[in-house]
């Protein structure tokens, strides 16, 4: 049987605490991150998981406690510094003294938290997330995208019972312009630690029926300063460059901006501000839309007074033109007039001259030898019939005076007399219309006088 000394748990939980209290008997300061906050609303104490990761690995692991009076203290000192409150996942720098308790085990009492540390890393971790959005090229996506003057149908992520969305929909309903103002809630938690994730989801929703909407906003209203470290989340700053229609924020703050205000289209410090804004569009619109109706008015009224003017100056040019073309004309109509009716007259003369003058005579001459050609034939055929002459004398008599009678009737001076003409083509009398052509000079002969004309 050993002989060496056996010694109890205790006894042995209780030398480590005394050896701990020898080497430990200071305070320290330690960074580490809180895994798991582990606070106790009915106690008022707070029990962190802390550690510390390298490569994404867990390499330490230990738990912290903080009394309650202590905790309210140092919760309220990094709320006033770091704009937020401790909670998961949030890497911090705290003075501590290291205990062991024979039940409890090894803890590490806090004693302070230094808000400016969390905040540093905080804001490195941000300045590390807005440098990948801009290496990767999106930083400015939605910022590029188109914002409609009139915002008309809008997708809104906020808590329904949120002051900011109250005050929100009220400026717009109470507007001249708020039934034409349309909003849709997407419900969504907006802080905390499940806030990256709730608005995510509302987004995804939104981008299915994002034709649907003209922009989408972003309202968190009543919660201060606080509570903002989700906006500073890479996953949730790429999906709103990233997103297909513009994105509004009215998160209701006025310090430094998040990476969610900063990729955002548009932002407004709170939600009554981005409520203007939307109305503000459709004040600019009806501002342009009066000035443009003055404008067309006064645009109207000086070319109407202008091509008035315009008009009486061209109707009384074109009087005095109109006037002076008609004076001229009648002139002109007047002296052609009168040079056409001597033509006519010089023509007829010279036709009745060159008919008395050379027709008329050869006619003469014609019925004359036709006449002395008739009596030769009469007295000859007089002397051979002598005896049948005196049978035939009362019927010859009426045979030559109805051969007179048909003389006087075919003479062509009777003939032109009664109204009828003689057309000569060339030195020929014209009997067939189809034996002339275009361009042949046609002379017609009339009782006193003749008239060329030329075939069209």
């Amino acid at each position: 049987m050993s002989t060496d000394k056996t010694y109890s748990l205790s006894e042995l939980a209780l030398s480590i605490q005394a050896q701990l209290s020898k080497v430990y008997s200071g305070a320290y300061w330690i960074s580490a991150e809180i895994l798991k906050l582990n606070y106790y609303n009915q106690s008022g104490h707070c029990y962190p998981q802390l550690v510390e990761k390298k490569n994404g690995k867990i390499v330490a692991d230990l738990k912290g406690f903080i009394l309650k009076g202590r905790y309210i203290l140092i919760q309220r000192k990094f709320i006033e510094i770091a704009q937020k409150e401790l909670g998961d996942g949030m890497q911090i720098r705290f003075r501590c003294k290291v205990g062991f308790h024979p039940v409890y085990g090894l803890s590490l009492n806090i004693l302070d938290v230094d808000p400016t540390h969390t905040l540093g890393e905080m804001t490195r971790l941000r300045n590390e997330a807005i440098a990948r959005l801009k290496a990767e090229g999106v930083f400015d996506l939605n910022k590029k995208l188109h914002l409609p003057l009139l915002i008309k149908k809008v997708a809104v992520i906020s808590v329904e019972t949120s002051k900011g969305y109250g005050d929100f929909k009220k400026i717009v309903k109470q507007s001249k312009y708020g039934n034409l103002v349309t909003q849709e809630l997407f419900p969504a938690l907006l802080q905390g630690d499940a806030a990256v994730e709730s608005i995510s989801r509302a987004l995804d929703s939104i981008r299915i029926r994002s034709n649907e909407f003209d922009v989408v906003t972003i309202i968190r209203g009543g919660g201060g300063e606080t509570g903002l470290d989700c906006y500073d989340n890479y996953s949730l700053g790429r999906i709103i460059c990233e997103f297909p229609i513009p994105v509004l924020t009215g998160i209701g703050h006025s310090t430094n901006l998040t990476i969610a205000e900063q990729v955002a289209r548009k932002n407004l410090s709170t939600p009554s501000e981005l409520a203007s804004f939307i109305l503000e569009g459709f004040d600019v619109f009806e501002e342009k839309i009066i000035s443009a109706t003055k404008r067309l008015g006064y645009i109207k009224r000086t070319i109407i007074e202008r091509n008035k003017s315009h008009l009486l100056g061209l109707e009384n040019t074109i009087s005095k033109i109109t006037m002076q073309f008609l004076k001229n004309s009648r002139n002109s109509l007047s002296e052609r007039s009168s040079k056409i009716a001597y033509g006519a007259i010089s023509s007829l003369k010279e036709k009745k001259y060159d008919l008395d003058k050379n027709f008329i005579p050869q006619l003469r001459v014609h019925q004359g030898r036709f006449f002395k050609n008739r009596s030769l034939a009469l007295k000859v055929l007089s002397t051979k019939t002598s005896s049948a002459v005196h049978l035939f004398i009362p019927r010859l008599e009426k045979e030559l005076a109805h051969m007179e009678e048909k003389v006087r009737i075919l003479d062509p001076i009777q003939t032109l007399k009664r109204g009828y003409s003689i057309t000569y083509l060339g030195d020929k009398p014209l009997k067939d219309a189809s034996n002339t052509e275009k361009g042949n000079t046609l002379k017609t002969v009339l009782a006193e006088g003749e008239i060329k004309s030329t075939i069209n």
